[in-house]
Formats: structure tokens, C-alpha cells, sequence
């Protein structure tokens, strides 16, 4: 019985054991586990939609994955978020090389700017072709880009939306960029900015270049060249400049008339204000913004630096850790979901009767568990019955003892009455008689007793 008790014991402390690791390791292990390869699948889908986009990053494949993985540990964005840049780009047309040199410089403006990452790739992508430039220019454009969006009230976002926009028009007439985006700057000072900047801007550009008589007799009353002898464009500021100081020279009614003819109604407004800012602000503008370099990753080094900026850091560096782990698990994983792939295909192949006998036999096995807690649970309230049964026996076994005791009582009492009866020399019922009525004199007196308070008030 000792054993049977100790060996119990033993049972029960293997199962709380058991339940304290499943709890604290076994689940724990599982969901990260879980999170990995999530991670994992994920980042692989990333890399192999770029692979889709282009044969020319489907052959260098491992380099996308090497750089996206790299940028994940180098910025707030994962790996997932770099190789989904690289795929903007490579929809986008850009080649490989030229991708994989502009997607650290885009992910810093997505910093910068506070901007979702595939919103970050259109805008760089789409501004970029509008103003004709190469992949060798995204760097400074980025700066001069940067620059602008601090010392004048617009976002990048606003900014690259409105060089979308007039990008055309400015790289036919050949603007330097840190001129386009200081007038760009200027415009968004006094409420004009974003897209609709851009599309006033090249309106203003489109009147100003206008070769239709009425475009030209407009400028030649203003006395101002927009080309010079050689049919090329004189310069935005030189231009304006010079509009300026003709204004200047006539009434208020001669300005507007002046002005309607030589830019249109609906642009008199903003082009006053790109006249006034060549009296300094826009000079000075240009300036700062032609003096860039490294803007954009110190705005980006700015915006991270953070509590937030620091979570994002760790986040990307444990999903880099992640994909370490997945790639060591991969493989194993791909074999063991492949083959359970192939089993259930040969599985689907099968003839329709032994689909039957193992659909039935599953099934047969698969009740085998309840059944067994049904028997256990009978078995174990079997046992509880036999227990009581042999608590009731055991109950009859003292209950006749007792009617012993008893039997035992009458007859030494029986026999005691037969001696008084004879030492008394009186019959055996007169003694009994006798001591019954001591009996309820003795039961009498103890009743007055306790009760004589209300026998005297009922007497």
C-alpha cells in the first residue's frame, strides 16, 4: 500500500511538472516559433514578388534579399518593408543596380518625411521621371528636396507632389532644381502648396513660354525677354526680376491688365507672390537649398531619435534575428510541408473503398478516446459505490453490536428485579410495579423543579 501511495505521488508530481513546463516553455516556444516563420513566409513572398517583376531581379535574387535584409537591420523598416521598396522600384522600370543603390536613400525619406514606404517609392519615382532625372541624381534630389520642406511651409510629401506635377514643363525649360523648389517654397508660404501648387506653377510656366501673338505682344509690352537670342529660356528669377521692376513703373490697372494677358486670370495671384519673393526670399531660399548635402539623412537621423525611433530599431533588428532563425528552420520546414503535400495527393488518388475503410477506421480510433474516459469515469464510480457499501456493512456490524449491549443490559436488569422480588419476598410484578412508580416520582420532582415558577402562577 506504500508503494502504491508513493508511486502515486510520484505520478502526480511528473504531471504538475509536465503542466508547468507545457506553460512556461513548450507554449512560449511554440508562438515564437510561430511568429518566425510567419516572418519568415512574409519576407520570401516580398522577395519573390520582385522576383515576378523583372528577369532582371529574378537572376540577381540573392542580392535583393542580401540588401533588403541588410536595410532592415540598418533602419526602422524590416526587411519585409525594404524588399517591398525594391519591388516599387523594379515596378517602375528601374534596373537592379540602380534599385539597389536608391532603396537605402528612399527608406531615409520615408523616415523624414513620416511617410509610408510604398507612398515614399511612387513619389521619387514618378517626381524623378517627371523632371527627367537619373538614378545618379536621386541623392542630391532627396537633400534639395529635404531642405526645402524646413524652410519653407510644406512637407516633402507636398513637395514631390507638386514636382509631379510641374516637372515637365520645368525640365523642358531646363529650371535648376534648387530654383523649381524654391518657388515651389515660396508658394506653399502663402497657402498654395501640395499638387495644386504644382499645377499653378506650370500654368504660370506654360503662359509665360506661350508662343501665340497675344502671349508675346503681352510680354513685349512688359518689356521683358522669356528667351534670349538663341531661342533659350533666360531663367525664371531673371525673368521675374525684370517683370517686376516693369510693374513697378505702372498703375494698378495697367499691372492687372499687364498681368492677365501675360499669365491668365486665375494665375495673377500666386505669380504676384513668385514676383514680390525676387526682391530676397527666393534667393535666399535658393541658397540654402543648392547648400544641402546630407539633409535628408540628418532630418532622418531627427525624426528617429526617439523612444518611438528606438522601437522601431529594435523591432526591425528582432525581425532580423527572426529571419536568421527562419533561414536555419527553412529548409525542414519546406521538406516536411512537401511531404505531407505528397501524401495527401497520393492520399486523393486512392480508390473510393479504401478512402472508405480509412475514414471508418479513423473514425474508430478518434472514439476510442471517449470511450475510454466513459469507461474510466464508470470504473471510477464503481469504486466510489463499493465504498459505501462497505461503510454500510461496516455500519450493520456496530448497529448489532450495540442491540448486543443492549440484550446484555435487559437481562442483567431482568435478573436484578428477580433478586430484589426474592429478597423482598414479594412477586416479580409487584417489585416492577414498585420501581416504575419510584420511577415517575423521581421524573415528577425534576419536572417541578424546572418548572416551579409557572406551577405556582397556574396555581
Amino acid at each position: 500500500k506504500e508503494t502504491d501511495t508513493e508511486f502515486a505521488k510520484l505520478g502526480r508530481n511528473l504531471t504538475d511538472i509536465g503542466k508547468q513546463m507545457v506553460t512556461s516553455v513548450t507554449l512560449p516556444v511554440a508562438a515564437v516559433g510561430g511568429t518566425v516563420t510567419k516572418l519568415g513566409i512574409d519576407f520570401d513572398s516580398s522577395i519573390s514578388k520582385c522576383a515576378s517583376i523583372s528577369d532582371e531581379f529574378a537572376n540577381r535574387i540573392a542580392d535583393v534579399e542580401k540588401k533588403a535584409r541588410e536595410m532592415g537591420a540598418a533602419t526602422s523598416f524590416s526587411a519585409k518593408d525594404a524588399a517591398d521598396g525594391l519591388g516599387y522600384m523594379a515596378l517602375a522600370g528601374w534596373d537592379v543596380e540602380t534599385s539597389l543603390n536608391s532603396i537605402e536613400p528612399v527608406l531615409r525619406l520615408a523616415e523624414a518625411g513620416a511617410m509610408d514606404l510604398a507612398l515614399a517609392s511612387d513619389l521619387v519615382t514618378d517626381s524623378m521621371s517627371a523632371l527627367g532625372l537619373e538614378s545618379s541624381d536621386l541623392q542630391g534630389y532627396l537633400d534639395k528636396v529635404s531642405k526645402t520642406s524646413t524652410i519653407s511651409n510644406t512637407s516633402i510629401e507636398q513637395l514631390m507632389n507638386a514636382l509631379i506635377n510641374v516637372g515637365g514643363s520645368a525640365q523642358t525649360l531646363k529650371i535648376p532644381m534648387s530654383e523649381l523648389t524654391a518657388y515651389l517654397g515660396v508658394l506653399a508660404d502663402n497657402g498654395n502648396k501640395g499638387s495644386n501648387a504644382g499645377t499653378k506653377l506650370n500654368s504660370i510656366l506654360t503662359r509665360m513660354t506661350a508662343q501665340s501673338s497675344v502671349a508675346k505682344k503681352a510680354w513685349k509690352n512688359l518689356g521683358v525677354e522669356v528667351y534670349d537670342s538663341e531661342g533659350k529660356f533666360r531663367g525664371l528669377t531673371t525673368i521675374l526680376s525684370e517683370t517686376r521692376e516693369s510693374l513697378s513703373k505702372m498703375s494698378e490697372e495697367e499691372q492687372q491688365v499687364a498681368l492677365k494677358a501675360a499669365v491668365g486670370t486665375d494665375n495673377i495671384n500666386d505669380f504676384k507672390f513668385m514676383l514680390e519673393s525676387t526682391t530676397g526670399t527666393v534667393q535666399d531660399y535658393t541658397n540654402q537649398i543648392s547648400d544641402s548635402k546630407g539633409k535628408l539623412a540628418e532630418m532622418a537621423e531627427m525624426m528617429k531619435d526617439n523612444l518611438g525611433g528606438d522601437f522601431e530599431r529594435l523591432g526591425s533588428m528582432l525581425a532580423e534575428v527572426g529571419l536568421t532563425v527562419y533561414k536555419t528552420i527553412e529548409p525542414a520546414l519546406r521538406d516536411c510541408i512537401q511531404w505531407v503535400t505528397e501524401f495527401l495527393e497520393k492520399l486523393n488518388s486512392l480508390s473510393p473503398e479504401f478512402v472508405t475503410f480509412i475514414t471508418i477506421f479513423t473514425s474508430i480510433i478518434a472514439a476510442l478516446g471517449p470511450v475510454i474516459m466513459i469507461i474510466g469515469s464508470f470504473i471510477t464510480a464503481v469504486s466510489k459505490i463499493i465504498g459505501v457499501v462497505k461503510l454500510i456493512v461496516a455500519g450493520f456490524g456496530k448497529l448489532f453490536e450495540a442491540l448486543k449491549v443492549v440484550k446484555g443490559m435487559f437481562i442483567a436488569i431482568k435478573g436484578a428485579v428477580v433478586l430484589l422480588a426474592s429478597a423482598l419476598n414479594l412477586p416479580v410484578g409487584a417489585v416492577v410495579a414498585i420501581i416504575g412508580a419510584f420511577t415517575a416520582l423521581v421524573a415528577g420532582g425534576i419536572y417541578l423543579i424546572k418548572n416551579w415558577d409557572e406551577v405556582i402562577a397556574k396555581a
